[in-house]
């Protein structure tokens, strides 16, 4: 049994899988965007090598225009520069994955754009998104239901021998607020084509650092970003020196950085 993002039969073979229903994720966004006066809308940030993202992009061009479709093809600075020169034709962007749309509104801000004017939505969920609500509004697909489905295809083919193999697709829902706190589903990003982009990977970095953080440490992290000392952070969070010098160290372990200054440098650009 495969549990996963990538679609059914994707590797041939006769196997039971449970997999996020991609295709309802995207007419899920797209419902919504309508639903809230979107007329045009992009496909940004898509991953040719994606198996996932050609599934989104299928589902995409059956209600929407393939002209408006733009490739994330080892650049996510390359794949906006493209969407800037049309930005102003559009009311929503469809981002393909969390890391293209935390890239589109931080590099959106730094061209003083009105992000805020598109419906700017993203297929999961994922921690480091969250910094970006309520810009960005994402569906997210959770744990416990790849776990639920997985005990219902063992319980099925058990119980009915003359099952070979059964699929069960994850439905999404569309997560509006910006309290978003539950643990979600986030795929793991095609392996090989995006390898090369620094962005890509720093953000990739900073997100499994996330994944490792609690509310304590999400504290810790702020007051570093607001270029607060340790004592200083000690002050304001009743913490001892020591101990937010070794949470922080295991943080920055996380992010494969040996100075909080080079730890700093790679968190501002996407959590301030």
């Amino acid at each position: 049994m495969i549990l996963g993002n990538q679609p059914y039969n994707a590797f041939g073979g006769n196997y039971s899988c449970v997999c996020s229903d991609t295709g309802s994720a995207m007419l899920c966004l797209i419902d919504y965007i309508r639903a809230h006066g979107g007329e045009k809308t992009a496909l940004y940030g898509v991953n040719p090598a994606s198996l996932a993202d050609q599934e989104r992009l299928a589902c995409f061009e059956t209600y929407c225009n393939k002209e408006d479709v733009y490739f994330n093809d080892q650049s996510l600075q390359d794949c906006f520069r493209q969407f800037c020169s049309a930005a102003d034709q559009y009311d929503a962007v469809i981002c393909a994955n969390d890391l293209a749309a935390v890239s589109l509104v931080r590099r959106l801000r730094e061209h003083d754009q009105n992000d805020r004017r598109l419906i700017i939505t993203s297929c999961s969920g994922s921690r480091l998104l969250s910094r970006f609500a309520p810009q960005v509004i994402p569906v997210s697909l959770h744990f416990g239901d790849f776990g639920r489905g997985a005990v219902f295809v063992c319980e099925s083919i058990v119980k009915r021998p003359y099952i070979s193999a059964l699929c069960v697709k994850i439905g999404c829902k569309i997560q509006a607020d910006a309290s978003r706190g539950a643990p979600v589903f986030q795929p793991a990003p095609a392996p090989g084509r995006l390898s090369s982009d620094g962005e890509f990977q720093a953000m990739l970095r900073i997100e499994t650092m996330l994944e490792l953080c609690d509310q304590t440490d999400l504290q810790l992290l702020d007051g570093l970003l607001q270029g607060k000392s340790y004592q200083e952070i000690s002050d304001s969070c009743f913490m001892a020196v020591n101990t937010i010098k070794y949470r922080v160290k295991k943080l920055m372990r996380a992010c494969g950085v040996e100075s909080k200054k080079d730890f700093v440098a790679l968190l501002s650009p996407y959590m301030q």
